[in-house]
């Protein structure tokens, strides 16, 4: 596992400065880039090492054919381009590039980050940039950095949901082969628009089609939730005798597996009213019964 970076004001700084320089005067081995991070324009002398660090783990520079470090191509450094505009652009992409523990600090907007920031040093480079600033001073530049966090944010919980609904889906294939000596179809590889996840059958003796959708949580039973698809739920009520719902608690090490019937969950949905049509409902896992709830090994 690499190693993150070590990133501040100071170092952020500098390190714009010499993306500047570089821009200038094209490609650079290592000992060339020390070279200019030890003059005095620059002054961080002792910090050498930190700053090539940043630069290249974060790949701001990469290296050529040559083996020569440039400015990475996806930077886009213009000679009227401010140092504080390069800086956001260079905090976005540490941010994209290593994830951060802080990140979980930013999920809520500059308001939140006020106060849940917890470092020193980092809550300095949002202060500097005018990041942490009241939104109605806050600059066009500032507001876009944060548009932009809030889009990471939602791929990031998309991304997070996505694997832990994969996880969910192998358990319900392993568990219908078990249960039925069949290889189940995982249809939602395919396409999102079934209505369900997985294509089993009844049992070992009865072959008929089984839908199954499958809901995940890495959270304990009594605080999941699951969120039903307007889709998803007019294929339950087509096929109310053929479709069942696999919810999966795998917050411990033994995942936990409740079956819940059609009915079960159609009873927590809401009715279209007037002109308005609902998309996706969401639904606790407390709303079923876990006590008919199984360990799965």
């Amino acid at each position: 596992m690499s190693i993150i970076p070590t990133i501040s004001s100071g170092y952020l700084n500098k390190s714009a400065s010499l993306l500047f320089q570089l821009k200038q005067e094209g490609g650079m081995d290592e000992n060339e880039l020390k070279s200019i991070l030890e003059e005095d324009n620059i002054i961080i002398r002792d910090s050498v090492e930190v700053v090539l660090s940043l630069v290249i783990d974060s790949e701001w520079l990469v290296p050529n054919e040559q083996g020569r470090f440039e400015v990475n191509k996806s930077l886009e450094i213009e000679s009227k381009i401010e140092i504080r505009t390069l800086q956001l652009e260079l905090l976005w992409l540490y941010i994209r590039r290593w994830s951060p523990y802080w990140i979980q600090a930013l999920s809520r907007g500059p308001k939140s980050a006020r106060s849940r920031l917890d470092s020193i040093d980092i809550k300095q480079i949002f202060e500097e940039l005018g990041l942490l600033d009241d939104t109605r001073i806050m600059d066009m530049h500032a507001k876009k950095w944060w548009s932009r966090m809030k889009s990471l944010q939602y791929a990031l919980i998309q991304e997070k949901n996505a694997e832990t609904g994969i996880a969910g889906e192998e358990l319900s294939m392993k568990y219908e082969y078990k249960r039925t000596g069949k290889v189940p179809v995982q249809v939602s590889t395919e396409s999102d628009s079934y209505g369900y996840d997985i294509s089993s059958v009844f049992s070992k003796k009865k072959k008929k089609k089984l839908r199954i959708e499958v809901k995940t949580s890495r959270e304990y039973w009594e605080n999941a939730r699951l969120h039903l698809t307007r889709n998803e739920f007019e294929t339950c009520r087509k096929h109310t005798d053929s479709y069942i719902f696999h919810l999966w608690d795998i917050s411990d090490d033994t995942p936990l597996l409740l079956k819940v019937k059609v009915s079960e969950v159609i009873n927590h949905c809401p009715e279209d009213s007037g002109d308005g049509v609902w998309e996706s409902v969401r639904i606790e896992f407390s709303a079923f019964d876990w006590q008919n709830a199984e360990r799965f090994e």
